[in-house]
């Protein structure tokens, strides 16, 4: 006999909200079961299946690093959008103290800076060892956690990520963060290794990441 067993998760859509992009928005919820924070991230793009927030869970629930938000869980509400498209929703690890973005606003000093950089080389390290490209590296997709007054960096966000052993060469699809993406991202053909996207260009990203921390601006502007 299957059995069926269903999770709750309480949040308010008015005041519960903690981050929105292109292709979602991001609540902190309480899974009810447990009583644990969690972040539930609610999809709502446009973009090629492959791209969807299940497949983003798929790539994603199986990762485990201090240093890469964790993913839980996924599933879709029985309620349809007003086109009559299913409305798709990740359970993710909740991170409690905003993106980096809003930590340089503070002016950390050079010491809480170099800890985090640490962090994010170790995430991707770790991406990488497991033949992940994140394709999507910006200051909004790395989340700061704050626990007994450190700041740990989570990389964020693996909806555009890429398997290098999927790697099928050019695509028409030019996608990501402009400012913070790497030449070949724009001419695989041009620009990438053997016509291919590699790892090295999540480091790209991450250097324009660096020198804007460390300047107040970004190396090639802000679209």
């Amino acid at each position: 006999m299957i059995m069926t067993v269903k999770k709750t998760y309480e949040f308010d859509p008015e005041t519960d909200l903690i981050g929105k992009g292109g292709f979602g928005r991001v609540y902190k919820a309480k899974d009810v079961k447990i009583g644990m924070e969690v972040a539930i991230k609610q999809y709502s793009g446009n973009l090629p299946a492959k791209y969807s927030l299940f497949e983003e869970i798929k790539r994603a629930i199986r990762l485990n690093h201090p240093n890469l938000v964790r993913y839980f869980d996924a599933f879709e509400l029985e309620e349809t959008t007003t086109f009559g498209d299913k409305i798709q929703v990740g359970v993710l690890e909740y991170i409690n103290n905003g993106d980096f973005m809003g930590l340089l606003r503070t002016k950390p000093d050079v010491a809480t800076l170099t800890g985090i950089f640490e962090g994010i080389m170790h995430g991707l390290r770790y991406l990488h060892n497991k033949g992940i490209i994140h394709r999507d590296l910006k200051p909004e997709n790395i989340l700061i956690h704050k626990e007994h007054g450190e700041f740990i960096p989570k990389i964020a966000d693996f909806g555009i990520s890429k398997v290098l052993s999927e790697n099928s060469g050019e695509s028409s699809l030019v996608i990501g963060s402009i400012e913070y993406m790497a030449p070949e991202q724009f001419n695989v053909v041009r620009y990438g290794i053997d016509k291919q996207l590699h790892t090295n260009l999540d480091l790209w990203s991450l250097g324009t990441i660096i020198y804007e921390a460390f300047t107040g601006k970004a190396p090639f502007g802000k679209t």
